[in-house]
Parts: C-alpha cells; structure tokens; sequence
C-alpha cells in the first residue's frame, strides 16, 4: 500500500472505549504474539510466531517501537494492531533517489 505525503493525514477514529497506544516492551509482547498468531491462523502455511521472536525483532537496530501500535478496548484487551517497518537495507535496494 502506498500513499501521498502531499496532505495531512487525518486523525484516526476510534469507537467509545477504544485507545491507539505504543507497544510497551515486555508486558505487551505475549498479548501480541497471540493476537498476531490468531489473525493469521487462517492464513495458507501459517506458523505460530512466538514471543522469542518478537523479542529478538525488538532487539533489532532497525526496530522502531513507535511504529509498534496497537489499539487496545476499554478493558485493555488487545483489538487491532499496526506493524510498521522500515528497512533500510531493502530501501536503498529498491528506492531510487
């Protein structure tokens, strides 16, 4: 997915009770992992991700937790989550100035 830089982009909306927040390292990783797992469960050749390798990702120099968001319910379970990555290596690979 792409999209223009030229316009603001809007405020997201959430339902009553809903927040937008970071990833908070260690307390979050288990509750992500199994919501990314039961995401993808239906998914062709899915494999279980495991907290080990969120922890490793985190870990990386690349990593970047404010692209880590989850939106979390009024009784702070997990609901959605947004995993954003830049990867440099890859960018200087296919990006032309």
């Amino acid at each position: 997915m792409a999209r223009s830089l030229a316009e603001p982009i809007p405020a997201p909306e959430f339902p009553a009770d809903f927040a937008l927040r970071h990833v908070s390292g260690e307390q979050d990783i288990q509750p992500w992992v199994e919501m990314f797992n039961q995401s993808f469960i239906d998914r062709w050749n899915h494999h279980d991700l495991t907290a080990e390798t969120v922890r490793y990702w985190m870990q990386d120099e690349n990593y970047q937790p404010e692209l880590d968001l989850i939106a979390v319910s009024g009784d702070r379970k997990f609901a959605a989550f947004c995993d954003c990555q830049i990867k440099p290596q890859k960018n200087s690979r296919v990006c032309t100035p």
